[in-house]
């Protein structure tokens, strides 16, 4: 992955073998997750706090992890709730008030591992 284009589906893991080789294999469709919800009302004005969790579920480390995101539109990046993450740091973030993207430099995820990375931004219109 480039960090701009995601990767093809199936996505892969690695997987160790009996014999300690580790091999590519598909990552099961029932081990995807997607969240819906209803967002309720939304007016101007409004703050919304975006939360990502990323989990290494491989057994080997993953290296040079990266997030990428952008500022939804009709809404402004915030300092109030300023980018953070709990691993790595924020590289790339809006100016306050500002639409833009925002990257988080993760680094090394061990097998079993897990980055959360935090961002708030307000309704427009």
């Amino acid at each position: 992955m480039d960090g701009i284009t995601f990767a093809a589906f199936p996505l892969r893991r690695p997987v160790r073998q009996p014999d300690g080789t580790v091999i590519e294999q598909p990552i099961p469709w029932s081990e995807y997750r997607a969240l819906r919800w209803s967002i309720g009302d939304l007016n101007a004005g409004k703050s919304i706090r975006y939360r990502i969790t990323v989990t290494n579920r491989g057994v080997a480390p993953s290296t040079s992890v990266k997030i990428f995101d952008t500022t939804p539109a009709y809404t402004v990046y915030t300092t109030t709730g300023p980018a953070a993450t709990t691993v790595g740091s924020v590289t790339t973030a809006p100016a306050n008030g500002a639409t833009g993207a925002l990257e988080f430099n993760i680094g090394t995820l061990n097998p079993g591992e897990s980055a959360v990375v935090t961002s708030g931004v307000l309704i427009n219109n």
